[in-house]
């Protein structure tokens, strides 16, 4: 966990430290200092190789169970790899197995959910790194132009500029705070909690991030509701929690005509489906986003990705691939359902924050959004794969794995 969030946060610190940064769009160079590119794909290898090791250690007693959900969480990186080399689109190898590589270890160690207590920290600590930038160097911290002034958009919220901290953006900051967020919950000290949850939640504040906000607002909304219910009702929350985030996801763009909407978003939306008509089924590649830019377009500059899970998984995959994102996605769902019942609100909370972000912005991928993964991938996989609880939680809040001699077997 802490490898993947250094891959997240360590190298993108010394980018904005030490190398310019200022909005681009795409297809636009930004300069790159060769010391952050080198830690990056230092931490990368150091994260496939511990996750190797530990899949090695111990294939002589791999679980046996939940291999179905293991295969449902591994097939949309499957199918869109196979889509990608079939159309010698090569994306490089680090970034390509790091999502597979985190699954699969996850299945294997099955680690106990209260082990995420750690996400909740390394949350906090990204705030507190993000606000620090911003106010020790708020060029690099604050969304500024290539002249070093402070861009002041419309939405801003704060008086003292747009936070993007060790993020090329304010939408990724928010995005990365916002499914992070419930996280907080599992950190049992309160102490602890009384300097994490204000720092994340101001932050978040900062980014002036729209849909990252309602996220978070949403996500601990949920949180307080499941955990306020009993069982069933608790199941049910939080599965029809999650339902309505993901129809929501599908339905805004769907329903958006007017271009200027959702800032402009609509017109991505538009043309995005444009361009997916021409390969439906198969969508146009996961580099497709990053590529476009390059040459002569209908989208704008700003469109690093759809800009809403649903367009962006159907452009870059087509049908084949939302549908098994929908599949992996209600495996999580299930997941987290199966411990709101047992009194554990942490996972439905992560489905809302997640969904919601996904609305306007991008927050997944499993050959790219690598920077998401430590607060996407790892709790996905931990939610699934962890023991199952007991029917009343602990003292904690988080319930214990039961005791069953194929849990116990299942976890080494």
């Amino acid at each position: 966990m802490v490898l993947a969030w250094l891959t997240a946060v360590a190298a993108p610190l010394l980018t904005s430290v030490l190398a310019p940064k200022y909005r681009t769009g795409v297809g636009d160079q930004l300069g790159s200092f060769p010391l952050a590119n080198l830690a990056q794909r230092a931490l990368q290898l150091a994260l496939v190789l511990v996750c190797v090791r530990v899949v090695a250690g111990r294939a002589r007693s791999l679980p046996t169970d939940r291999r179905l959900s293991l295969l449902v969480l591994l097939a949309p990186w499957v199918y869109i790899v196979a889509r990608d080399v079939y159309n010698n689109h090569l994306p490089r190898m680090l970034d390509n197995v790091i999502f597979p590589v985190i699954v699969v270890t996850v299945w294997v160690l099955r680690p106990p959910l209260r082990r995420l207590e750690l996400l909740g920290y390394l949350v906090g600590v990204t705030a507190l790194l993000c606000m620090a930038l911003a106010l020790l160097l708020p060029a690099k911290g604050l969304f500024s132009s290539a002249g070093g002034e402070l861009i002041t958009p419309e939405k801003q919220i704060l008086p003292w500029g747009v936070l993007v901290g060790v993020f090329s953006g304010g939408n990724i900051a928010g995005q990365f705070l916002a499914v992070g967020l419930p996280s907080v919950t599992l950190v049992r000290r309160p102490v602890h909690r009384l300097w994490i949850l204000p720092a994340t939640l101001l932050a978040l504040v900062w980014t002036s991030s729209r849909s990252s906000i309602a996220a978070g607002a949403l996500a601990l909304a949920v949180w307080a509701a499941v955990a306020a219910l009993r069982a069933a009702g608790a199941a049910a929350a939080s599965l029809l929690a999650s339902l309505l985030a993901l129809v929501a996801v599908v339905a805004i763009p769907l329903t958006t005509t007017t271009n200027a909407d959702f800032t402009n978003r609509g017109y991505i939306w538009q043309a995005s489906f444009g361009y997916w008509a021409h390969s439906p089924w198969f969508g146009l590649g996961s580099t497709w986003y990053s590529s476009i830019g390059k040459f002569v377009t209908a989208l704008p500059a700003t469109a690093y990705h759809g800009h809403n899970l649903f367009v962006h998984s159907l452009v870059i995959g087509g049908v084949v691939y939302v549908v098994l994102l929908v599949l992996l996605l209600g495996v999580v769902a299930v997941y987290a359902a199966t411990w709101a019942a047992r009194g554990v609100a942490f996972p439905a909370s992560l489905m809302v924050a997640f969904l919601v972000s996904g609305t306007l912005e991008v927050p997944f991928g499993v050959v790219d959004r690598a920077y998401m993964f430590v607060v996407t991938v790892i709790p996905f996989a931990v939610i699934a794969f962890a023991p199952l609880p007991r029917a009343a939680p602990d003292a904690d809040g988080v319930a214990e794995p039961v005791a069953a001699a194929g849990a116990r077997s299942a976890a080494g």
